[in-house]
């Protein structure tokens, strides 16, 4: 797993590997265009226009299309310093494009990320945004387009811990203050200024910067998820690290090729009236093997089913009638038979489908621990890993994560496309509970493993009460969680009663609720007591001691006159105890 901090050479930037010294990571520090066999960029702007009742083209519908490129080119790695044998491109989780001009509406798109290839995305766009991005991409000087790459990598931390936290109070009243179209930029700023951020053995002072600026984005994104302001982390958390790469996309397109990147459709009165086309096209290198890529797709509510094939990466429209659908696909490489479909999807409903095929000439996959305490709770992960290509058995390798060896990597040569991958996963717990899950689909270079229990955690609270504890020296309870042949079971200790004590245990989704538990008295004059099992569903348990019954008298010397007596005595007697109460 790549690790902090980055360090920037030239026009790339590198993290190392923390397991493998001698292995880094790359990407390209500006976002490049991708493109296509002929030179041409991989950049379309599609506009729908009709005429309105003046005659005049109005448009109706517009869709852009852009693929970029991340991946270091073998002359920046040699500039550096490196070789392509020992750098691996940057292992994206997720990814937003966002587009900027003046006077326009940023737009900002999620990216279908393709692994060893580039990533793309397809998105409809308002007239007025459309209008303007057709004049800036058909201008023959360079025109003020800037794309950001905003990815997001997953890391573990280095040796610090970070505490951040901010005045979400503040931070709404001042928003409601701010105009403009900037909405997340503004809102970083304001939480910036508002953050307050402890750091603890961090030394180096890029590293420091870095950890700022990833608690100010934690934070900002809970803002904007209307969460609690609090971000902790510390020594070997994995975290989830954004990573922003501001470029100009004019640097990219020469004159020649701005004739083509916008593409106008003329529609009649029939076509207005229904749902926009949906286009599909495929992220694949179509010179490395890959033939062709079959498409089914269906409208919603049991529309009918369409199907087409892809032989290269253009985009293809079908009309479907319907904004919502399901799809799948299944890819053909060249002297081999034909692949297995993949599993019916449904996207949101949306106009656009893009297909990311890989073909890299080997496939690695990464299994990373995140979260998991193999201190206490877990003993060992086994992730069974299953790669399926078409006209061969499935090959399958088992990856073990345990105290001493938190992440691992699988690497396997591959001809042609990337097959599809499935991870089976077992966590053993140190007392004795097997948790299975199924990742039916790995689409990235990482596995990441969490704790199977994180969310269902059973938190019990053990509160004293009664009278009885003025004479008790030491309590301990027995607590007990049993789920089958699993048992968890600790004992706590309550020394008085003021004390409190909260009880943390793992059990999975759907499990038993029932906690038993009993406790033992030591009392100061050395005697002991244990009370038998008792259970409950609750959260709360109540300890309850009770000592001797008592009964209070309150005497009151009404007609006691200290003048004319000195000394009034009151003898009270019960049984065999006597009480004296004495007036002067």
């Amino acid at each position: 797993m790549l690790t902090l901090p980055f360090q920037t050479h030239g026009d790339i930037i590198l993290a190392r590997d923390d397991n493998t010294p001698d292995l880094y990571y790359a990407t390209a520090a500006r976002p490049r265009l991708a493109y296509d066999r002929e030179g041409r960029p991989r950049l379309k702007l599609i506009r729908w226009v009709a005429p309105d009742s003046g005659g005049t083209q109005t448009t109706v519908g517009a869709r852009l299309s852009l693929d970029v490129d991340l991946r270091p080119s073998a002359a920046d790695l040699r500039a550096a310093g490196f070789d392509s044998t020992t750098v691996q491109p940057f292992p994206w989780s997720a990814a937003q494009i966002q587009l900027e001009a003046p006077e326009m509406e940023p737009v900002v798109a999620e990216v279908f990320v393709a692994v060893d290839a580039p990533s793309g995305l397809s998105i409809d766009v308002p007239p007025t945004t459309a209008s303007l991005l057709m004049a800036l991409l058909q201008r023959e000087t360079t025109s003020p387009l800037q794309i950001t790459w905003i990815g997001t990598i997953t890391t573990r931390l280095p040796a610090a811990r970070v505490v951040a936290t901010a005045d979400k109070k503040e931070i709404q009243r001042r928003l409601e203050t701010t105009q403009g179209h900037h909405h997340r930029q503004v809102l970083r700023s304001l939480t910036a200024a508002n953050a307050r951020i402890a750091l603890e053995g961090v030394a180096d002072p890029e590293l420091e910067t870095a950890l700022r600026e990833w608690a100010i984005s934690q934070l900002t994104d809970r803002l904007e998820q209307d969460k609690p302001l609090l971000v902790e982390a510390t020594v070997a958390d994995v975290v989830p690290w954004p990573v922003r790469l501001p470029g100009t996309l004019d640097s990219h397109i020469t004159p020649v090729h701005r004739q083509n990147l916008v593409q106008e459709i003329v529609l009649d009165a029939d076509d207005v009236s229904r749902s926009m086309p949906v286009t599909i096209r495929v992220l694949g290198d179509f010179s490395n093997g890959l033939e062709r890529v079959d498409v089914q797709i269906q409208p919603a509510l049991d529309g009918e089913l369409i199907e087409l094939t892809l032989r290269d990466d253009q985009s293809s429209s079908v009309s479907l009638g319907a904004d919502a659908f399901r799809w799948r696909y299944r890819p053909k490489l060249k002297a081999h038979s034909v692949g297995d479909w993949s599993t019916w999807r449904e996207d949101k409903p949306g106009h656009s489908l893009v297909l990311p095929v890989a073909t890299p000439t080997q496939l690695r996959l990464e299994v990373i621990s995140a979260g998991l305490d193999f201190e206490r709770r877990w003993q060992l992960v086994q992730v069974t890993i299953i790669h399926t290509l078409p006209d061969q058995a499935p090959i399958s390798h088992v990856v073990e994560l345990h105290t001493h060896q938190r992440s691992q990597i699988w690497t396997q040569p591959l001809k042609g496309v990337r097959g599809t991958v499935r991870a089976e996963i077992t966590c053993l717990s140190r007392q004795g509970l097997s948790v299975n899950t199924t990742l039916e689909s790995v689409d990235t270079h990482q596995i990441v493993i969490t704790d199977p229990l994180a969310a269902n955690d059973r938190l019990i609270t053990l509160v004293p009460k009664g009278s009885g504890w003025a004479d008790i020296h030491l309590v301990m309870v027995d607590v007990r969680y049993c789920d089958g042949d699993y048992c968890f079971e600790e004992t706590l200790e309550l020394p008085d009663l003021s004390s409190l004590r909260q009880w943390h245990v793992p059990v999975r989704q759907g499990g038993p609720l029932t906690v038993n538990w009993r406790y033992h008295v030591s009392f100061a004059d050395g005697r002991f007591q244990q009370s038998l099992w008792h259970s409950t569903e609750e959260s709360v348990i109540l300890i309850s001691l009770e000592g001797p019954p008592q009964r209070n008298v309150q005497i009151l010397p009404v007609y006691f006159d200290p003048a004319q007596t000195s000394h009034l005595e009151v003898n009270l007697s019960q049984t065999e105890q006597t009480k004296t109460a004495v007036f002067t």
